[in-house]
């Protein structure tokens, strides 16, 4: 037996790798590159890092919780269709009070949660149905609020192009 053959069975064997007793070594290096290629294939773990600790862990969900996103609110309530916007409020034990006024109908930057709140918002709707006898009566039922788009971030071109044109302009509509 070569001394290149028993160098390769050394090296299937800690791999891992299965062969018979009389295989040669270019089929014994195939086997070898193949279980290479699928190792090298899987999935990498991160190295087993030390637990997060509460403090880190309150941070990194206050920061969740208070990323800017850019969305688009319609609103479906009848009682505010006339409504430039609205003012909407959450709190927790670990963001505390956010409050905004969000206009409808134009892209707007709103805090995670706050959008998570306006999805979840519904109103009581009434609509007309008819009862079990044929008789015409006001039926209630919930519905959405607000219908909430997120948009894709600004870039950073945009972002010259809005600066441009507010300076240009004197105004701070954009």
């Amino acid at each position: 037996m070569s001394e290149t053959l028993d160098l390769l069975k050394t090296q299937a064997d800690k791999m891992g790798v299965k062969y018979s007793p009389n295989i040669g070594e270019a089929k014994l290096q195939e086997k070898i590159n193949e279980a290479i290629i699928k190792e090298s294939e899987k999935p990498v773990k991160k190295a087993a890092s030390a637990p997060e600790t509460k403090e880190e862990k309150r941070a990194r969900k206050r920061k969740e919780a208070l990323e800017l996103v850019r969305v688009r609110v319609a609103c479906y309530d009848p009682t505010m269709k006339k409504k430039a916007g609205t003012y909407i409020m959450a709190s927790n034990g670990v963001v505390g009070t956010v409050r905004k006024f969000i206009q409808f109908n134009k892209p707007w930057f709103m805090p995670r949660i706050l959008v998570n709140v306006m999805r979840e918002s519904e109103y009581q709707g009434w609509i007309e149905g008819k009862s079990q006898y044929g008789i015409t009566q006001m039926v209630s039922s919930m519905e959405k609020r607000y219908n909430v788009t997120e948009l894709a971030q600004i870039t950073p071109q945009e972002l010259e192009n809005i600066k441009k044109r507010q300076t240009v302009t004197e105004s701070l509509q954009d």
